[in-house]
């Protein structure tokens, strides 16, 4: 999977996925052409977005597709004596394990994809993003 970043652009709010490769200095909004630099090996230090230093890891996981699952599981929990229930659990759980994982900064909700995720990056802390929120206003 290549390096991409899930952007939002903060000139014409154009939202687009952007390939980095390893020579890819700076990346470029597809609609405006709004030109962001990009250090590889700083990448997690500042966002090269927005310039925030906060981040939060997760799975690159659809939460529609896990909720989807365990409604399934609870719809045929009746006719299955509620053994849907830990069946579809595992298969959920089974599909979250083999998810890459993905970084997201706080302020400007870029995602990176695809990227080595630190191993300190810590997860989402409701205090930051209200933090955010509140100066976004």
């Amino acid at each position: 999977m290549k390096p991409s970043i899930g952007v939002e652009c903060q000139h014409c709010s154009h939202e687009s996925q952007l390939e980095v490769d390893k020579e890819i200095k700076s990346i470029q909004c597809s609609s405006c052409k709004a030109t962001w630099q990009i250090n590889r090996d700083r990448i997690f230090k500042k966002c090269p977005i927005c310039g925030c230093p906060y981040f939060y890891g997760q799975k690159d996981f659809n939460k529609v597709l896990g909720l989807a699952i365990m409604l399934i599981g609870i719809c045929l929990a009746p006719f299955t004596y509620c053994l849907s229930l830990p069946v579809l659990s595992f298969f959920d759980w089974l599909l979250y394990q083999r998810v890459p994982n993905m970084v997201v900064c706080y302020d400007c909700r870029s995602e990176f994809r695809g990227f080595d995720v630190p191993a300190d990056m810590e997860g989402f802390k409701h205090f930051l993003a209200e933090k955010f929120e509140k100066e976004n206003k």
